[in-house]
């Protein structure tokens, strides 16, 4: 992943160089460093740090996502760019079949492709693991059941899943506005349908 990320993103600084590239290539491999180094500690002290530094814990666990899952991205893509390579050298085509004229070439259409959805893929990680984790939405869904007794119509059913108490850090201020919001519809039924913690029952 590290390799195929980074030929990505130095694909994007062929035939440039400068005080820009430099900074661009240390900001991204002191990242990387650090959310390694920090994954790495995590790992090695989970139950101290479960009960000791909870906070702590989370951040890292937050940053490995935000920084992995787009590198993950640009991986693939910069990867799939590479296995059509080596199936056309393997197949004795030519190595760089792009039409001449105008506009970029297939590999370049690929790799800016692949990083038009790492960075949607930041940017959404980094919302969810931040904002996103307290957008609390209602949607609704009116289910026909064929047959249905009388004495069960308009029978409403609220179904939650996914707390993850632990996610908050005892900070449950805006987990109790998700209940009012349960609350306020009245159901005639609750179904909670999985994952109340992280990892230890102590987190509810």
């Amino acid at each position: 992943v590290e390799v195929f990320s980074f030929k990505s993103l130095t694909a994007s600084f062929i035939g440039i160089q400068g005080v820009f590239r430099s900074i661009v290539y240390w900001v991204w491999w002191t990242l990387t460093i650090f959310t390694y180094a920090m994954t790495i500690a995590a790992m090695l002290n989970f139950r101290s740090w479960r009960s000791e530094h909870p906070t702590m814990l989370m951040f890292v666990m937050a940053l490995f996502v935000v920084v992995m899952m787009p590198k993950l991205v640009l991986a693939i893509f910069h990867g799939i760019d590479d296995l059509r390579w080596v199936a056309q050298y393997f197949m004795k085509k030519n190595a760089n079949p792009d039409l001449a004229g105008e506009g970029i070439s297939r590999a370049t259409f690929i790799t800016r492709t692949g990083q038009v959805l790492a960075g949607f893929t930041f940017v959404s990680f980094l919302y969810g693991v931040t904002k996103g984790k307290f957008d609390f939405r209602v949607l609704s869904h009116k289910v026909p059941v064929a047959g249905l007794p009388s004495n069960l119509a308009g029978l409403k059913v609220v179904q939650i899943s996914d707390a993850h108490l632990g996610s908050f850090n005892n900070a449950f201020e805006d987990v109790e506005k998700g209940i009012q919001m349960i609350n306020a519809l009245n159901p005639d039924l609750i179904l909670f349908t999985g994952d109340l913690v992280n990892v230890e029952s102590s987190e509810a």
